[in-house]
């Protein structure tokens, strides 16, 4: 009890440490107002005058358009794909194996269909279990 007691106090120790530290930083970095300077004599933009990016998801491709080899590859491989329907990634892995587009036992398919977003959709995002092909109804 007594080890854990001050492993805590330390921990709480070294924490406040890396805060004051991070502040004093901080605090360094951050401009600080001229106040003999007019807010319209700056020469630096403000919010409202800096131009706002934003980035967009790529637009699925053009209706009528001709897919790239790479798609007519995969949709050959796997003709279920074909009409828009989601299937499991690993069986469209499986035939993409069988097909030799993915020429390893550690290829991944989630990779391959990641560069190819604008033809296919892959659900959920950030570990995805499903794919659909996005040109069904215009091919």
């Amino acid at each position: 009890m007594a080890a854990y007691t001050m492993a805590a106090v330390l921990t709480q120790s070294a924490y406040e440490t890396v805060a004051a530290k991070l502040t004093e930083v901080s605090a360094q970095l951050t401009p600080q107002p001229n106040p003999s300077e007019s807010p319209l004599e700056s020469t630096t933009p403000d919010a409202a005058q800096t131009p706002l990016v934003i980035s967009t998801p790529k637009a699925p491709a053009a209706v009528g358009s001709r897919p790239s080899p790479e798609v007519l590859g995969i949709l050959e491989a796997m003709p279920g794909l074909r009409t828009g329907a989601a299937l499991q990634l690993n069986e469209v892995g499986e035939a993409l194996r069988r097909h030799q587009i993915l020429k390893g036992k550690s290829a991944s398919p989630s990779r391959l269909l990641k560069r190819l977003a604008a033809d296919f959709e892959l659900v959920p995002k950030d570990k995805p279990r499903t794919v659909r092909y996005l040109g069904a109804g215009a091919r």
